[in-house]
């Protein structure tokens, strides 16, 4: 008969999200530059598009928790399987 020890399974995910928000403050900074030079309409294009970078992460954020909960599930029932053989 096969044997599993799921005892040494071991999953680890980790977001590095660093590069990303400075990135972000990089833009933002430029951002103002031109905002200075140029007219309030830049301004609001910043917030846009800032926005849509917070959602973007908040969207890999979440696709890593539902990464992980399907990694526990399957643990979970593969756990199930070998005690109950």
């Amino acid at each position: 008969m096969a044997e599993l020890d799921l005892g040494k399974l071991s999953i680890k995910i980790e977001l590095n999200n660093k590069e990303a928000n400075d990135g972000l403050d990089e833009t933002t900074e430029k951002v103002e530059k031109v905002e200075k030079k140029g007219g309030g309409k830049l301004k609001a294009f910043g917030k846009a598009a800032a926005a849509g970078f917070v959602a973007v992460g908040a969207a890999a954020v979440a696709t890593g928790k539902k990464l992980l909960d399907m990694t526990n599930t399957a643990a979970t029932t593969a756990d199930n399987i070998d005690k109950a053989s």
